[in-house]
């Protein structure tokens, strides 16, 4: 009796070791479940479409999950979408992707994503990075097998090699776009290059920090869902006041450009008379640049006080319905190009030192990126209104190189390039629109 008492003891005992055992297995595989499914182990950067963290390779484009998902349902469904504001032109970002399905669909189709761009197998060491959170900090052996994949796969991409010299085709990417540039550039040139492009970026970062703080509380107003209000009559005191505001934001603009003038390299060397005419003729296309990312879905949030807002109805009131349209189309196609911020800041640098007359026969003539971008530096007037045209045509020439050593990183076309040089056009005529203006 006893023996079966100890038999059945010890049996309970083992039952109870293994269900604790698998249970503790479970809670295991749980965890690292969870740990997976929320991890990415590779990074892919941001969302081609909609900006934010990208998951892998969808469709042929680095997207999310969402926006992979919405393209997928978009094909198997065949939805005919609408614009919800009849504009085509709704800004994309994470928290507002799902409020216009046709221009989310149109920013799937530009950015590339296309059913024959799907591929089966491996993901190319080229077109990853492994997140640096899936490294653990204490594990040294994990780091040195890192920074040797890493070796390894830049080698695989040519931009850097063991047994050769140093080579300025080493710091860029090769391609043909590039191969008659850095043939004729010592490395000192890409030196210089760099350097005025982290110059220029980080004045233009300081002088644009005031607009970051608008633009969240404008995206914050636009995830609200908020419906545009109908038009509201300004009576003439309100319309002068607001006036009087712009004014007033337009004098801080003009100590704006002042300081980036005296900032920027080179252009210290420019006499006070040319640096005023060279205020005048961009005023508002350096305006423009400082303020772009406050023209989201058609409008513009740029808060003159704490109050009032200059939206595209006031805008309009301002200066003339007639040139805010013309300004309006402008950003649109200037946003359209989806510039990075170092090609906008180097833009400041290049707006001011250009002055010439746009040929659109001779764009049509070129043949590469390099002719395209320098053809405005070849043809610079000797304008009767500057002291000293000469010294701005060589600064021009160090920035217009500098600006395309930074179109060729990111690997530019010539189509974007020719547009670019229309937007560029469209610039100059915006800016006499506006000066033309009697406030």
């Amino acid at each position: 009796m006893e023996y079966c008492q100890i038999e059945n003891a010890k049996t309970n005992i083992c039952e109870q070791n293994f269900i604790d055992t698998v249970s503790f297995e479970i809670y295991l595989n749980n965890k690292r479940a969870e740990k997976n499914r929320s991890e990415v182990k590779y990074n892919f950067g941001n969302c081609k479409i909609c900006n934010d963290k990208a998951t892998g390779i969808h469709f042929g484009i680095c997207t999310c999950e969402g926006c992979k998902g919405f393209f997928r349902r978009s094909l198997t469904k065949h939805k005919k979408y609408r614009c919800r504001n009849k504009t085509q032109s709704c800004e994309i970002r994470p928290k507002q992707r799902k409020k216009c399905r046709l221009c989310r669909w149109n920013a799937c189709i530009n950015a590339g994503m296309s059913i024959k761009s799907v591929k089966m197998g491996r993901i190319p060491n080229s077109m990853k990075q492994t997140n640096l959170s899936c490294i653990k900090s204490n594990d040294l052996p994990n780091k040195k097998l890192f920074f040797c994949l890493s070796l390894k796969n830049l080698a695989k991409q040519n931009k850097i090699d063991y047994l050769k010299t140093i080579d300025t085709q080493n710091f860029v990417p090769r391609t043909t776009l590039t191969e008659g540039f850095l043939n004729n550039s010592s490395i000192e040139n890409i030196i210089i290059f760099s350097l005025l492009r982290d110059k220029s970026f980080q004045i233009f970062r300081e002088q644009t920090l005031e607009f970051e703080i608008q633009e969240r509380k404008a995206l914050k107003i636009l995830e609200t869902d908020c419906k545009k209000v109908t038009k509201t009559r300004f009576d003439r005191i309100r319309i002068a006041e607001i006036k009087r505001l712009f004014m007033v934001f337009l004098k801080t603009h003009a100590y704006s450009m002042f300081r980036i003038l005296s900032d920027l390299p080179c252009f210290k060397e420019i006499k006070e008379k040319d640096l005023n005419t060279i205020i005048k003729r961009n005023f508002f296309s350096i305006l423009t640049l400082r303020t772009l990312k406050l023209f989201l879905n058609d409008d513009y949030f740029l808060m003159l006080d704490s109050r009032t807002q200059l939206n595209r109805e006031l805008y309009s009131i301002i200066l003339d319905k007639k040139v805010c349209d013309h300004l309006f189309d402008y950003v649109c196609n200037l946003k359209s190009l989806n510039l990075g911020q170092h090609e906008i800041s180097l833009l400041v640098p290049f707006f001011l030192s250009i002055f010439s007359k746009f040929n659109k026969r001779l764009i049509k003539e070129t043949k590469s990126n390099h002719e395209i971008l320098c053809f405005s530096k070849n043809n610079i007037e000797i304008n009767d209104n500057l002291e000293d045209p000469y010294s701005l045509r060589e600064i021009n020439k160090y920035y217009t190189e500098a600006l395309y050593y930074e179109f060729n990183i990111n690997r530019r076309t010539n189509e974007f390039m020719e547009k670019l040089v229309k937007v560029v056009h469209v610039a100059h005529e915006i800016n006499e629109m506006c000066l033309e203006i009697q406030v």
